[in-house]
C-alpha cells in the first residue's frame, strides 16, 4: 500500500463543496485510501458525495481544527493497519483550491528525495512578531495544509507521541506554534529531515506574479489568497492566466459564498491591482502600466 491520505475539512455551513470533491478525486490519483474527517456535523446528504472517493469518513464537530482532525484520521489508519504496509502518510486540509497540475509526478519526485518528510511549502518560524529558533530545520518549518509523512516518521514514537498530544486550542496563533511550528522542529531535532516542493518560503505564486510576469501554473493557491482578490471579475482574469483545466465555477461558486467584505485588504488591492504614480504620469492596473497625460 503505497499513501494513505487523511483530508480535514470544515465549512461553515456544513457542507462538502464542489471543489473539496474535485480535490479529493485528484488525491485519490496519489492514494490507496482516503481518510475523511470533518470538524462538521455533515448530514447524510453531503456524505452521500463521497461515495467512490474516499474509503472512511468521520463528521463530527471537534473543536481542534485541521490538526484534531489528521490526529483522528491517523489513529483511524493506524487502527484499521493501514499504516503497517504503507510507504506514505499524507495529511491534506481543504484550505486550498485545485490541484492545477497532476500530484502524480510530484509524489514521485518528492518521495525519491532524501528525505524523512516533505511538503509542497516552507516558511520561516517567525509568528506575531517572535521567532521560534530551531537550528535543525534551518529556523523554518513544512506548512500544514499540504504534508508527507515517510514510514519511518510515521512509525516512530516521536511521531505518535506528537499526534496524540493534540488537543483543542482557541487560539490560532498557538495552533500554528504548538503544532505547524512545532511538529517540522521535533521532527528535525529528533533526526529527521525535510523537504519542501517549491523552493521559496511561501512557494505559491501570488496574484502579483500571474498577473504582471506570466509565471507558470501553481500548484494550489490558498483560500486565504482568493479572499484577499475577493472581486469576481478580478479572479476571472486571475484563473484565465493560470491556463489550466480546472473548472472556474467551483473556484468562483465557493468564493461568492464564503467571500466576506470585511476581510478584504484594501492595501493589498492597492498595491497589486491598482496603483497611480502622479509625478510620473503613470498608472499601474491589472499588471500593466499605461502613461497619460503629457
Amino acid at each position: 500500500m503505497e499513501n494513505i491520505a487523511v483530508f480535514a475539512h470544515f465549512d461553515k455551513d456544513n457542507l462538502i463543496d464542489d471543489y473539496v470533491i474535485y480535490y479529493l478525486k485528484e488525491l485519490k490519483k496519489v492514494s490507496e485510501k482516503i481518510i475523511f474527517v470533518s470538524d462538521c456535523n455533515l448530514s447524510k446528504a453531503e456524505l452521500v458525495k463521497l461515495d467512490g472517493i474516499v474509503d472512511f469518513h468521520i463528521a463530527q464537530k471537534h473543536g481542534e481544527y485541521d490538526f484534531g482532525s489528521y490526529k483522528r484520521g491517523y489513529n483511524l489508519a493506524k487502527e484499521k493497519g493501514f499504516l503497517a504496509t504503507a510507504k506514505t502518510l499524507s495529511f491534506v486540509n481543504d484550505s486550498c483550491y485545485g490541484p492545477f497540475e497532476s500530484l502524480e509526478s510530484i509524489y514521485k519526485k518528492m518521495n525519491a528525495k532524501d528525505c524523512d518528510f516533505w511538503g509542497l511549502t516552507g516558511n520561516n518560524n517567525y509568528l506575531e512578531g517572535k521567532y521560534y529558533p530551531c537550528e535543525e530545520s534551518n529556523n523554518k518549518h513544512v506548512q500544514s495544509y499540504f504534508l508527507v509523512f515517510k514510514n519511518q516518521v510515521f512509525n516512530s514514537k516521536i511521531f505518535d507521541d506528537f499526534i496524540s498530544s493534540i488537543s483543542h486550542i482557541d487560539n490560532k496563533f498557538k495552533i500554528i506554534e504548538l503544532y505547524e511550528i512545532g511538529l517540522t522542529t521535533k521532527l528535525c531535532q529528533s533526526g529527521f529531515k525535510y523537504c519542501c516542493f517549491f523552493k521559496n518560503d511561501i512557494g505559491t505564486l501570488n496574484l502579483k506574479d500571474i498577473l504582471c510576469k506570466d509565471e507558470k501554473p501553481f500548484v494550489f493557491m490558498k483560500v486565504s489568497l482568493l479572499k484577499e482578490v475577493y472581486f469576481i471579475k478580478l479572479l476571472k482574469t486571475f484563473i484565465k492566466k493560470i491556463k489550466c483545466n480546472y473548472d472556474p465555477t467551483i473556484l468562483i461558486n465557493n468564493l461568492k459564498r464564503i467571500r466576506c467584505f470585511k476581510q478584504f485588504k484594501f492595501k493589498y488591492f492597492r498595491k497589486q491591482v491598482i496603483r497611480i504614480h502622479f509625478n510620473e504620469n503613470r498608472i499601474f492596473i491589472f499588471g500593466r502600466w499605461f502613461c497619460y497625460g503629457k
